[in-house]
């Protein structure tokens, strides 16, 4: 199954395209599998790794490849999770996946209906959801949960549909994206007030904040052919200048130390979704990494491994396997692709918690 389509009809519409579009290539692309239009694919598409694979334990060892230009830290942990948990949103809850077992938790109830946005504070304490209420008049609000008691607090009422969410290295606010006509904004995440919006035309529903905490950086699809992800000083809310993209984006996470951002691309009739990495200090975008059915993308947070949601659609393989919603991770420091890791059923957005001590 795919993940849920839990957004209202007009909030936010792009934050569901990627399944949208998925499913209606699904079938092309399992012809193309078959075909001759393989070779044109990967003609166009140089330097694109294709997984193959059946969804297997993540413990097997990924295959080798082009070590990258900017290792992330080593870690003296023999998990590329370094012990931590990733959630799942999951139309009214969110899901507990242990990554060094693979195992889903028990589902935590949200209120409202979730929409695929999702953020955990840097002690790994809170989860912050985008949500709304699935009857009229369609109200937006972003849900504290307690992942130690599993509790839900009170919503944070929000004025317009949203997408994505972010929060701030110190834990004290989050950022969020809008729909049309696109901007970001903050939440107080102390007194629970929603400041003044961020104008971003043409936003996309990624969002991923620096390490610093001083930028965002958000994902820009304009009209003329440039897509490009936009970085935002959050102290001057001031938008930087954007860097161009071979092809529009969609989700993006950054490796701890700052020095590098990850996109997912949307998918297109010529194209697979990939994994783009953007060197945040010289703005250079290396090779991307074809990742069939990418989603969202978040990063472990010893730096090591990302992980990429899948929404299902099958793997490039002579077997014409369809996993169903895979969890996919990448070894940063290689650039190689691991086994697939079958994820709960309607499982959409993720976010990564460290290991925290209770």
């Amino acid at each position: 199954m795919t993940p849920v389509d839990s957004s209202p009809p007009f909030a936010d519409q792009e934050a569901d395209a990627p399944i949208r579009e998925a499913r209606s290539l699904q079938k092309r692309r399992q012809s193309w599998i078959g075909g001759a239009c393989v070779t044109a694919i990967l003609a166009g598409a140089v330097g694109y790794v294709i997984v193959a694979h059946r969804a297997t334990p993540a413990s097997n060892q990924p295959s080798s490849g082009t070590p990258s230009q900017r290792p992330p830290p080593s870690s003296s942990s023999s998990s590329p999770s370094g012990g931590a948990t990733a959630y799942f949103t999951s139309g009214t809850s969110i899901i507990p996946f242990d990554l060094a077992t693979n195992k889903a938790g028990s589902p935590i109830s949200v209120p409202g209906r979730v929409i695929n946005g999702i953020a955990i504070t840097p002690d790994g304490r809170t989860a912050y959801v985008t949500t709304y209420t699935p009857v009229r008049p369609y109200l937006f609000a972003v849900v504290p949960i307690d992942l130690v008691t599993k509790a839900a607090g009170n919503p944070i009422s929000v004025p317009i549909g949203i997408g994505a969410i972010s929060v701030t290295p110190d834990g004290l606010t989050a950022y969020m994206t809008t729909g049309a006509p696109g901007a970001i904004i903050p939440i107080d995440l102390t007194t629970k007030t929603v400041g003044l919006p961020i104008s971003v035309p043409m936003i996309r529903p990624g969002i991923a904040i620096n390490p610093d905490g001083r930028t965002a950086y958000v994902v820009q699809d304009v009209t003329n052919g440039a897509p490009s992800v936009v970085p935002i000083d959050l102290v001057t809310k001031a938008i930087g200048r954007p860097i161009s993209v071979p092809v529009g984006g969609y989700s993006i996470a950054i490796t701890p130390d700052g020095h590098s951002a990850y996109l997912v691309t949307l998918i297109t009739p010529t194209d697979a979704p990939s994994v783009v990495p953007i060197d945040l200090v010289t703005m250079h975008v290396g090779r991307p990494t074809s990742v069939l059915g990418a989603y969202r993308i978040a990063i472990a947070p010893i730096g090591r491994t990302a992980y990429v949601t899948t929404v299902g659609v099958g793997v490039p393989s002579f077997e014409r396997v369809n996993t169903g919603p895979a969890l996919v991770p990448i070894d940063l420091a290689r650039n190689t692709v691991g086994h697939l890791i079958s994820m709960p059923d309607n499982s959409g957005d993720i976010a990564i918690a460290p290991a925290i001590s209770r």
